[in-house]
């Protein structure tokens, strides 16, 4: 009897442990969908935000994915609330084809604690920034995400897309 009583507690601690774990993981984990229909054109992107501190998303140039582009990813609030922001800075690339393996590259480790906008290879380093409003319980969200290309501009105020929670 003490056995099963010990084996009871022991799974209820477990529970709740796990429960607590998932409530400390930052609402913007997840699959998330970027549309952008301006200009003419209609671009949508799948993207992964990961725990662990890094962004995937598809490079899909011809409607074929081709590769990743990565991202290394902060929160800029520190208490969460229903309305947050995100920082972004483009760090690598990963190549699922053969036809693009040259371009291939990463520094996510490098910067991940400078977001500061770098150049590789006479490319600058995209920095986006992303302003979600998430329901109460921090389980879907929608907002929308702004980017910077160049060295000189102080502000990540130009349209990159509106995004959705998966």
């Amino acid at each position: 009897m003490k056995k099963l009583l010990f084996i009871s507690v022991l799974l209820l601690a477990f529970a709740c442990s796990k429960e607590d774990e998932q409530k400390d993981v930052d609402p913007i984990v997840g699959k998330w969908t970027m549309y952008n229909n301006t200009y003419n054109t209609n671009i949508t992107r799948k993207i992964e935000v990961k725990a662990d501190g890094i962004m995937v998303m598809d490079d899909e140039p011809f409607e074929e994915k081709v590769g990743e582009c990565l991202y290394v990813w902060k929160n800029l609030q520190t208490e969460k609330t229903e309305r947050m922001l995100y920082k972004f800075s483009y760090c690598g690339y990963r190549s699922l084809s053969e036809l693009y393996v040259e371009t291939e590259w990463n520094r996510c480790d490098e910067i991940a604690d400078d977001f500061e906008l770098l150049q590789w290879k006479d490319i600058n380093y995209i920095i986006l920034k992303w302003d979600i409003n998430f329901n109460e319980d921090f389980s879907d969200g929608s907002g929308t995400g702004y980017w910077r290309a160049y060295k000189g501009d102080d502000e990540i105020t130009t349209y990159w897309g509106d995004l959705s929670k998966d």
